[in-house]
């Protein structure tokens, strides 16, 4: 039992400081390039707070928000791609 617990704590704290601070920075935005997959930016970010998507005929589009505070990252897929990337405010403005 003591070698479980010895285990296990470390396993313990590395998640919930994983989990502790946001992805939505500039460094985490950075990391985002054009043609990654949504699964490699869902990697990278975690699950988005909001996605919409349609698709018609043989094209499928996307786009995806995560939020934190007054900071959002918005990923736009075309046929599960990024295409286009912006880092701005909550509130849609551009943040620099």
């Amino acid at each position: 039992m003591h070698r479980l617990t010895r285990f296990a704590l470390p396993v313990v704290l590395a998640l919930i400081v994983a989990g502790c601070g946001s992805r939505v920075d500039r460094a985490h935005f950075e990391r985002i390039e054009n043609d990654m997959s949504q699964d490699e930016v869902v990697a990278i970010l975690g699950e988005p707070d909001d996605l919409e998507s349609v698709a018609l005929g043989g094209v499928s589009g996307a786009t995806a928000t995560w939020r934190d505070g007054d900071r959002a990252i918005t990923v736009v897929f075309t046929n599960d791609r990024v295409t286009f990337k912006r880092f701005g405010a909550a509130d849609g403005k551009a943040k620099p």
